[in-house]
């Protein structure tokens, strides 16, 4: 095998109808993508990455073969390519509480988002916000079947919930304050925390893409199907969120469109469409 390729999916691999980027298509169909092993790092659960692998496969049947981990929920969970649980991490409730009641206090409109396993649940919000978010989580790659809404306080609903994993914060006006306030103490949890300017959203999170990708890489060193350093990956992304794992890299590239410039600085390359650069994806 000659290297690792590692995909951001929302916006980077796949359209907001999981349809695979036509700028992209061009890695998959190029046989010499089979001496590759391929992984995933997304913020989104293992459904997301179910339907990308289904199809990419409509597009190119040998890429089973290439498919290995899965990183999902920003790294908080990492699966192998049977979609068994290998890692994870989740956030504790008493600190997430902590949290939530401060932002609450900046801002008593705003609503959460709590990434589960295998769902993602909405809290805080009125009908108002259900709208707000059904319109805008319609335009992502996110299967609507796994959200639900409740409407009961936040701190009873967190006694109810399975095992969190990643929380998404969403404040029309103070997401900037809720991040500088909380900054220090989600440091100091050993957690991550980033913004999204897009969503006006603060993301706290107990595991992030840079370590997952190093430890998706370093279990397939273990496994002797990669034996070269983790600087000779390539890392396709598109979001702040990948701006560690792009810049780890030798060679990288910011795909997609409109991107922010700290993603565009952060890669060797930015592209739309990465035809002109198979071969040294390939090298």
């Amino acid at each position: 095998m000659n290297k690792v390729l590692a995909f951001d999916v929302d916006g980077t691999l796949s359209d907001v109808y999981s349809n695979i980027q036509p700028g992209v298509q061009p890695v998959f169909l190029d046989n010499r993508v089979l001496k590759n092993k391929i992984i995933f790092a997304t913020g989104n659960t293992i459904t997301t990455i179910k339907t990308m692998r289904q199809n990419l496969l409509k597009l190119n049947p040998k890429l089973n073969k290439c498919f290995s981990y899965s990183a999902c929920l920003g790294g908080s969970i990492i699966y192998d390519n049977l979609d068994n649980i290998v890692f994870q991490k989740f956030l504790c409730r008493k600190k997430l509480v902590k949290y939530l009641d401060r932002c609450v206090k900046l801002d008593p409109q705003c609503f959460f988002m709590f990434m589960l396993e295998d769902r993602q649940v909405f809290a805080h919000t009125n009908d108002e916000f259900k709208s707000y978010i059904v319109s805008k989580f319609g335009k992502m790659n996110m299967d609507q079947n796994e959200m639900s809404f409740n409407d009961e306080d936040y701190h009873t609903l967190l006694k109810k919930l399975p095992r969190i994993y990643t929380v998404n914060i969403f404040s029309v006006n103070n997401f900037m304050q809720m991040y500088n306030d909380l900054l220090a103490d989600v440091k100091q949890a050993k957690y991550f925390t980033y913004i999204d300017f897009r969503w006006n959203m603060v993301q706290i999170s107990s595991g992030n893409k840079y370590n997952a990708v190093r430890y998706m890489v370093k279990k397939l060193k273990e496994q002797n199907l990669y034996n070269k350093d983790i600087k000779d990956i390539v890392y396709f992304g598109d979001g702040e969120n990948d701006i560690d794992c792009l810049k780890m890299c030798n060679f990288s590239i910011a795909r997609g469109s409109d991107l922010p410039q700290k993603v565009v600085d952060a890669a060797t390359v930015y592209a739309e469409d990465v035809t002109p650069y198979l071969n040294k994806i390939f090298k």
